[in-house]
């Protein structure tokens, strides 16, 4: 995001599904004022919350980061109005970053996740009239959290309301 000139030093992050707290650090380095928020995180300053039931502020954020965490939830409606209230969080040149898994991801069978092929995903983000900053895909195995070897097919967006990306 700093390559792109996405973020300036200081501003207002939030860092949906935090984890370990490694995102909320950085942009705290970086002058941010970041909320945390995880259902289970030890990470200090988290508000425990589970991201369904947060309240986005709108227009309150530069930043907005949700990565590998819109997955674990089943409702794809859900997902989508987490995704909807993520770019309405956003300042107007603000940015947000979050990740989906497409169908052919090992977990493609858990009945408790959600997965979007990129078409499905493309077609979210073109209803929200959101500008695409930039797209990738992964697939190929690799190692879980818990060390275990899967098939991934992570999809990663990096998006903005700022017109100055639109081509």
């Amino acid at each position: 995001m700093n390559e792109l000139g996405l973020t300036k030093e200081g501003g207002f992050m939030l860092d949906l599904g935090c984890g370990k707290g490694h995102d909320s650090d950085y942009f705290k380095e970086h002058g941010f004022t970041v909320t945390s928020v995880d259902i289970a995180s030890g990470y200090s300053g988290t508000i425990k919350s589970d991201i369904r039931n947060f309240k986005i502020e709108p227009g309150k954020y530069d930043v907005i980061i949700c990565f590998n965490v819109l997955p674990f939830l089943e409702d794809k409606k859900v997902v989508e109005k987490i995704i909807s209230d993520i770019i309405a969080g956003l300042t107007p040149t603000g940015c947000a970053f979050f990740s989906l898994f497409g169908p052919e991801d090992d977990w493609h069978d858990r009945s408790h996740m959600s997965f979007f092929s990129t078409s499905e995903s493309l077609e979210i983000l073109k209803r929200l009239d959101v500008v695409i900053v930039e797209k990738s895909s992964t697939q190929g195995y690799g190692t879980t959290i818990k060390g275990d070897t899967k098939f991934w097919d992570i999809q990663r967006y990096l998006v903005s309301k700022d017109e100055i990306w639109k081509r």
